[in-house]
């Protein structure tokens, strides 16, 4: 049942400090240490790779003989703490809160046995299909599109069996993919493509268990050290079709010095799907035959030869109906300088504009290509660039806020680039920030008013099915205090959410309807107590 504000809002005498006194390996002036043990079924586990997560970069650590790591770093914030070994399935992430000084000890992590999936691939016929790719899945989302992240991944044999092993908890989309389609030099038989008639071949891809639709398709949960086996996939066959193009040239630069690719995939939400890629000639008449019907998007990029850094690119969406498709010729454009500035809304602040901001292009649905600057820094002025971006659509992302701040808005040529997209080429962007935004910080505690350690706590605004998401540290603690607007908003703490989950829409929007309501004012400080929920 929905709760009220006042119900919710906790005396600041109630905080818990987040330091800790150790008393070995005293932290020196400024400095905080994290450490613990790691274990799997009760024995150390030596040689497991630590990472910590958050304000800053920080040295990952090792452990030792006796199953004992040790983090430090300088800058104070919420640290998650992830863990990897050969052979496991890793295990839930810690997460901690820091301030200069602090010491952190027994922060143990429990290794956990590892997940495997294993079956077959196989054609219409039944029959094994080698050299696929299989990937394991997640759903999760980006920019508010549904979107994918690969957990897992295998290779058929000659059998067609597969075997994705070291897989943790999750909810699983399980992909098979056919060997690429390789550009070649066009075919004289394939000249005309209005009269070419459909041929016949395999998918080029299949999800479990045999559709090219994630929607249609069977999705599954999996605890650690679970085993599934006979999750066969299936490669069918379908009228498939050729498309044709011809990349250009770039403009001042030697072709002797350059190589190029063409890649063509499949958008999934804002993930894709590889079906073709291949080195090409410049200039030169190219194909790619055995595409079923459907909608692509096929890029082209140049490389310097020496660096192999990417140095042009053109993209073209296009979509297969029951005809051939001739996309002409790609022009590869070198990348382009975004320019912009950013400000502050409410310049009344004693910082009107905070130092360390970083503007990132974010790339929607297609692969990164090496040497692609998607990054610049905000001077003082409020000025910044981005040097060498790619003409494409990407959405935006500003960060190092610092508390309380948040994008108000931002326009690129009258247009809304914080929830559409940004261009290299489509003239300045003018950011505004918000500096009046609300502080949500609390406790998320079960019915016994205990807190609960790594709870999954959800701030989610109203009108809306997702929000900012942030794992509770081991006191139960939680601190939203960047990116939050003053309006109202709904909050949830969930346990039990698998590994990953808390960035699926679906995993979070199916509990909203439990979630307790609260109006957050500007500058508002507010302080939460949140009851944890079991998801499952």
């Amino acid at each position: 049942m929905t709760r009220s504000v006042g119900a919710l809002l906790l005396a600041a005498a109630t905080q818990i400090c987040l330091a800790q006194t150790g008393t070995v390996s005293k932290p020196k002036a400024g400095e905080w240490i994290i450490e613990g043990d790691v274990m799997l079924r009760g024995a150390p586990v030596s040689t497991a790779g630590v990472r910590a997560t958050g304000t800053s970069l920080v040295p990952g650590a090792t452990t030792d003989s006796a199953g004992h790591y040790q983090i430090r770093g300088s800058l104070p914030g919420n640290y998650r703490l992830t863990v990897e070994k050969d052979g496991t399935g890793g295990a839930r992430p810690r997460s901690v809160n820091v301030l200069p000084g602090s010491h952190h000890q027994h922060v143990d992590i429990e290794l956990l046995p590892e997940a495997i999936l294993s079956g077959k691939v196989l054609d219409a016929e039944k029959r094994p299909v080698a050299n696929s790719a299989v990937g394991a899945w997640v759903k999760s989302s980006k920019n508010g599109h549904v979107a994918f992240l690969q957990r897992g991944f295998s290779s058929s044999d000659d059998t067609g069996s597969y075997r994705i092993a070291e897989l943790g908890e999750g909810h699983y989309y399980l992909i098979a993919l056919a060997e690429p389609l390789r550009p070649r030099k066009r075919q004289p038989a394939s000249e005309n493509a209005a009269e070419a008639k459909p041929r016949i071949g395999p998918q080029r891809f299949s999800f479990y268990p045999n559709t090219t639709s994630w929607e249609s398709s069977v999705s599954f949960g999996v605890g650690f050290g679970e085993q599934r086996e006979g999750l066969d996939l299936v490669l069918g066959k379908t009228p498939t079709y050729c498309v044709f193009a011809t990349v250009s040239p770039v403009a001042g630069q030697a072709a002797s010095a350059q190589s190029a690719n063409l890649v063509i995939y499949v958008p999934i939400g804002a993930s894709f799907v590889q079906v073709a890629q291949g080195s090409i000639r410049q200039g030169e008449e190219l194909e790619v035959c055995g595409l079923p019907p459907g909608a692509y998007s096929a890029v082209a990029k140049t490389f310097d030869a020496a660096t192999k850094k990417a140095t042009a690119f053109a993209k073209v969406e296009f979509v297969i109906v029951k005809r051939d498709v001739d996309l002409g010729t790609l022009h590869p454009i070198p990348g382009a300088t975004l320019s912009g500035s950013i400000a502050v809304k409410d310049s009344s602040r004693e910082s009107s504009l905070p130092s360390g901001i970083i503007v990132t292009l974010d790339l929607k649905s297609r692969p990164i290509a090496y040497g692609e600057n998607r990054t610049g820094r905000v001077a003082e002025s409020g000025h910044f660039s981005v040097e060498g971006a790619f003409v494409d659509d990407y959405g935006l992302i500003v960060s190092g806020l610092p508390d309380g701040y948040y994008v108000h808005q931002a326009l690129q040529q009258g247009r809304d680039a914080w929830r559409g997209t940004v261009r290299p080429d489509g003239g300045d962007l003018q950011v505004v920030l918000g500096a009046d935004g609300p502080v949500v910080s609390g406790q998320a505690t079960d019915r016994k008013n205990q807190p609960v350690e790594d709870a999954i706590v959800a701030l989610v605004p109203e009108g809306q099915e997702f929000g900012l998401v942030q794992q509770c540290d081991q006191r139960g603690q939680f601190r939203f205090s960047s990116g939050v607007r003053p309006g109202s908003y709904r909050i949830i703490a969930l346990s039990g959410l698998l590994a990953g989950e808390e960035q699926n829409p679906d995993a979070i929007r199916a509990h909203l309807v439990h979630a307790s309501t609260v109006d957050l004012a500007p500058r508002q400080q507010a302080v939460l107590a949140v009851t944890v929920r079991a998801a499952r």
